[in-house]
């Protein structure tokens, strides 16, 4: 049991470091940190709920599950062929997101625009979701092509 215990908190250090690790620039973890900690707190206060169980549900809002790779062949003919992401890539590809969405906000303070993002995510109403749906309708299209996947 106490291994269970401590693969439980593995993982809950591992989805603070994966956005840590999204956030840093130029090396500078600890102002990445703080600027987590500082979203944390902001749902803290705003939220009923779990600050674990947001971020949790605002990612797997996020999280796609197809992607499409373009696979270029002799005389330029490009097939773009669909498939499954892996459960770890479809976390960082959702922090990403997220990340890149914040910084197109012009608010002054980061961590209230990634407050509001997360927020957003959780009630479905940014872009992200609707990114996604687009993104897995184009995947269904090209399935024709999925017999091309080698790789």
């Amino acid at each position: 049991m106490e291994q269970k215990n401590h693969k439980k908190n593995n993982y809950k250090l591992t989805l603070n470091n994966k956005f840590i690790n999204c956030l840093t620039l130029n090396g500078n973890k600890q102002i990445s940190e703080k600027i987590l900690f500082k979203t944390l707190k902001f749902l803290q206060q705003t939220s009923l709920k779990s600050v674990k169980n947001t971020l949790k549900f605002s990612l797997l809002n996020i999280t796609p599950i197809i992607t499409v790779h373009k696979n270029k062949r002799k005389k330029r003919i490009i097939n773009e062929i669909p498939f499954l992401l892996n459960p770890t890539s479809r976390i960082t590809i959702a922090i990403k997101n997220i990340i890149k969405n914040t910084k197109k906000q012009s608010n002054n303070f980061f961590s209230e625009n990634l407050k509001s993002e997360i927020v957003n995510n959780l009630k479905k109403n940014s872009s992200n979701v609707t990114q996604k749906f687009e993104l897995q309708n184009y995947a269904l299209k090209k399935k024709s092509f999925t017999h091309f996947r080698w790789f």
